[in-house]
């Protein structure tokens, strides 16, 4: 049997290229230049060919430099092929885009931290990191826009593919050492190393672990905590910038005026909508104090990344509703704005301090 060595790029995830037992290379890929970078080509024998990928992140078309078609592939839902033309070697199908790579001679599926069995649609180890999505370590499910890129997450939140590096600002801003980044595929990840993981993790770099999960050694356990929770739920939470649409009902001037709306499902996915306002300093309409820079005497500061720590902390993760506090919703009894409170004081500085949220909009504090 031939020798394949393969070097491996640390940074992006991804194998880089092929060589032989004397190091000579036989094939070199390409990708989109970020971690888990879709895979855009390959050279194998001086001929380039080009992928094209359907909604699965799976191998659909191989194209040459003519752009005609040379290779076509069908998988079910979990991986086995269906169909074929083409005579191309390529190991990179069922979700190649994502580097999911194919052992010709057992039919496995190599995802970096262990490998999967298309016939059987399970894991042939257990996840490393061990219950973070779930009871079940063997599993192997899918879900719109959620795809496993490491073998050991498989639900990550969905961005709105018009606004991802916006809302990825916002993340940045709640969280700045997550370094959050966005797929092609909408996916949000942290580029930093294992900074997502828990406590029994790795890569924690020498942190002081005290209760509850270390998120990368960040000084804003609440604001990089809620994400990271988000990343590694079994739900979906999808963010939208913009106002709710219609099948909220017919009012939406909440979010229109610069509000965000959290909706839930049965099987616990959720859909936030952040306002529509552009000018930050218009909304002047929530009762505070201790802000170093207020739109108006007794208010306090709502920008659409605090807008989004609301609803994403404060509901999506947590699953706390505003009714759960009683008379003492929106007040700063109300558990989500004492969340959202935590999280103005961990995003303040000395010069530039948030405040602190004490009553609901247009309404006095009690």
């Amino acid at each position: 049997m031939a020798v394949i060595n393969y070097i491996w790029d640390e940074l992006s995830d991804n194998v880089q290229m092929e060589t032989d037992e004397n190091d000579v290379p036989t094939v070199v890929y390409t990708h989109r230049p970020e971690r888990f970078g879709e895979l855009i080509s390959q050279e194998r024998s001086g001929v380039t060919s080009y992928y094209s990928y359907d909604g699965q992140h799976s191998t659909r078309l191989l194209t040459d430099d003519n752009e005609n078609i040379t290779d076509t592939y069908i998988f079910s839902a979990f991986g086995e092929l269906v169909a074929r033309t083409g005579t191309t070697i390529n190991p990179f199908g069922y979700k190649g885009a994502v580097g999911y790579y194919s052992n010709s001679a057992t039919g496995d599926i190599y995802v970096r931290a262990r490998t999967y069995e298309p016939v059987i649609g399970r894991w042939l180890s257990m996840d490393p990191l061990g219950f973070v999505d779930g009871p079940n370590l063997y599993r192997a499910y899918f879900v719109p826009n959620g795809v496993d890129t490491t073998g050991q997450k498989l639900v990550i939140p969905s961005i709105n593919p018009d606004k991802r590096e916006l809302i990825a600002g916002w993340l940045n801003q709640l969280c700045p050492s997550g370094k959050f980044k966005v797929r092609s595929d909408g996916s949000v990840y942290s580029y930093e190393l294992g900074f997502c993981n828990t406590e029994t993790g790795y890569d924690l770099r020498g942190c002081s672990i005290t209760v509850g999960p270390s998120y990368g050694c960040s000084d804003r356990p609440i604001s990089c905590g809620c994400i990271c929770q988000a990343i590694n739920s079994d739900c979906v939470i999808s963010l939208w910038d913009g106002p709710r649409p219609s099948i909220f009902g017919p009012s939406s001037a909440k979010v229109d005026r610069g509000g965000g709306i959290t909706r839930f499902y049965k099987n616990c996915d959720a859909e936030i909508f952040i306002g529509g306002m552009d000018n930050e300093a218009d909304d002047d309409r929530i009762i505070g104090d201790g802000d170093t820079n207020p739109p108006a005497d007794g208010r306090v500061r709502n920008p659409k990344w605090l807008i989004l720590a609301h609803e994403l902390c404060g509901h999506a993760v947590t699953h706390l509703s505003h009714k759960d506090a009683g008379i003492d919703a929106y007040t700063s009894k109300d558990p989500v704005i004492i969340i959202e409170n935590i999280i103005r004081q961990e995003c303040s500085t000395i010069d530039d301090n948030y405040g602190r949220r004490r009553g609901p909009r247009e309404v006095p504090v009690k």
